[in-house]
């Protein structure tokens, strides 16, 4: 049965009553919901795909995904940031369809001048590492666990949501001022303008994936940005190269393809690696080589591909404590993994979000 209730402003201010509205099928919350969220949405979409016609159907995919699976939301993020995830991912899966359609064009269909990459757009890293810290809000909040609940709460919503103060402030029924010194004190310990990576290893029915992200915290600088985002490239680059028929080498040499014309060092310490019945298996993958060299990659190969790229020289040490990982000269350093497989066409992404 489709039910029209009226909207109040209770409604506006409550999530959870809004979310039951939709479960239950009411098409004045549907269109509520889509109203509120549209201007950010469409902002997010348009910024990946760079057209205005297919930021609009990315966005009429992504609230028909999401009011599809509208009983799978556990609350456990908010509405925005698990519609964002959504958005996001839409947005990839439209570029990846008009990616694969450029590419059965033949050079002759192509206009005089034009590339690849100037008729298809790509998306914006500034796209890509916002929503890193939109889509890890659960992730952060593991991360910085050890900080007291209070702190940690309003450094997640205000930081990792990007909510307002206000918004931070009614969340947490305190006052506005009380939300800036809890802030204040979080920053302490992190340290504003710091880069946050976050390491996850799971096992699952005897099996194990890794994967890893890196965020800013706080306000960071722009060289800071600039690595974060080099980084993730360096990544993408890799997965690209993690082809049945092409060799460690490859993905080694795609990697320094992107960090080192951007004036960043890849890390030789620690390498990529094998994943499967343990976390670490088999051998090792350095994140810098010749293409065509090293060991063949052969379809149902799994690997963990983490480049971490420095700012500065690419020697690292060891602190005293025996675990922690510093650079040599102090600047700072970047890391994204995932654990991907080898197929006989493109690699699986067995870790994206």
């Amino acid at each position: 049965m489709t039910l029209h209730l009226p909207i109040t402003a209770d409604l506006r201010a409550d999530e959870r009553a809004l979310l039951e509205r939709i479960r239950a099928g009411d098409t004045s919350a549907c269109a509520l919901c889509i109203e509120t969220h549209t201007p950010a949405l469409y902002r997010l979409a348009l910024r990946v795909t760079r057209d205005p016609d297919e930021a609009q159907d990315v966005l009429q995919d992504a609230f028909l995904s999401a009011f599809r699976a509208i009983d799978r939301f556990d609350g456990r993020s908010s509405l925005s940031t698990w519609l964002h995830r959504i958005t996001y991912n839409a947005a990839l899966m439209r570029l990846r369809k008009l990616r694969r359609q450029a590419a059965t064009l033949s050079l002759d269909d192509e206009q005089e001048g034009d590339s690849l990459e100037e008729v298809l757009p790509s998306p914006e890293p500034e796209a890509d590492a916002l929503l890193q810290q939109q889509e890890t809000a659960e992730l952060l909040g593991d991360a910085v666990r050890q900080l007291p609940a209070s702190l940690r709460e309003a450094f997640v919503l205000r930081e990792v949501e990007s909510l307002s103060t206000a918004e931070t402030a009614r969340r947490l029924g305190i006052s506005e001022g009380a939300v800036k010194v809890r802030l204040h004190r979080a920053r302490r310990a992190l340290r504003e303008g710091d880069v946050l990576k976050i390491d996850v290893g799971v096992r699952f029915d005897g099996y194990h994936a890794d994967a890893a992200l890196t965020v800013g915290v706080g306000q960071v600088s722009a060289n800071a940005r600039r690595l974060i985002e080099v980084t993730q490239l360096c990544l993408s680059a890799a997965i690209t190269a993690a082809r049945s028929g092409n060799r460690f080498g490859d993905i080694g040499a795609a990697i320094q393809g992107v960090a080192e014309p951007a004036g960043f060092s890849v890390v030789r310490e620690y390498t990529s690696h094998g994943v499967g019945r343990q976390l670490h298996e088999g051998f090792s993958l350095p994140n810098y080589g010749q293409p065509g060299t090293g060991m063949l990659l052969r379809p149902g190969l799994t690997l963990a591909i983490e480049p971490m790229i420095n700012e500065g020289r690419h020697q690292t040490r060891l602190k005293k404590d025996g675990w922690t990982v510093v650079t040599i000269d102090g600047k700072l350093s970047a890391q994204f993994e995932h654990t991907v497989a080898v197929t006989d066409g493109e690699a699986e992404v067995l870790t994206a979000l």
